[in-house]
């Protein structure tokens, strides 16, 4: 064995001994960088003759053709790597356009029946329910005068009554805002006729929760 080989080996031993995380990659490093410049170098004048040539020949190229190996097998690794990449982007791509594609088309049908009904959209800051009093307004009150105090059964039943106490809102309670008046009667509806203290009657609405008088 020649002497730089046993020195190699000496440092790889020594390293292995020690399992030292910080000798054994430097070790290592030198190892292969110490067999390249062996193999791959120049073969001094001193030693050129047909066998050391011959086995330089054959060392060097059989070092070429580990290596050309070593990068063949990487990229045969790479290959499966590659495919299962591209798989699990296609498995998520689609899973992603399985839930946005039906989101989409109810977002774009909603704005197609604002513009078939005529209706302004109003554009509001997200989590910042100040910035549109009016409508968070009367989401209170539907909640603290109404559905606080009735059940519901099912999403049917909640709708039902929902369009109950809209007429009853629109109709028959008076807003302040509005000056007493009805939001049907600002719009144009005929006032109702005034009911004297003496001799009147309850009209009831969203069955019997809510009750204005009327003239008889």
């Amino acid at each position: 064995m020649r002497r730089s080989t046993r020195r190699w080996v000496r440092a790889l031993g020594l390293a292995a001994i020690t399992g030292s995380r910080t000798s054994l990659g430097p070790a290592l490093v030198r190892l292969s960088g110490a067999w390249s410049l062996h193999y791959l170098g120049p073969v001094p004048p001193r030693v050129q003759t047909r066998k050391v040539a011959r086995k330089r020949w054959v060392e060097r190229n059989g070092l070429i053709l580990v290596r050309c190996a070593a990068l063949g097998g990487l990229g045969l690794l790479a290959v499966p790597l590659l495919a299962f990449s591209l798989a699990a982007f296609a498995l998520g791509f689609g899973l992603g356009m399985v839930f946005l594609i039906p989101t989409a088309v109810e977002h774009f049908r909603w704005l197609a029946n604002l513009r078939l009904l005529e209706i302004e959209q109003i554009k509001s800051v997200p989590y910042v329910p100040v910035s549109h009093p009016f409508v968070e307004r009367l989401i209170g009150t539907i909640r603290r005068e109404y559905l606080d105090r009735v059940f519901f059964w099912n999403a049917a039943d909640l709708a039902r009554k929902l369009i109950e106490f809209k007429d009853y809102y629109n109709a028959y309670r008076v807003h302040r805002s509005l000056d007493g008046t009805t939001p049907a009667q600002r719009a144009g509806a005929s006032t109702p006729a005034p009911a004297a203290l003496d001799h009147h009657a309850w009209h009831q609405h969203c069955r019997g929760l809510f009750q204005t008088p009327i003239a008889v």
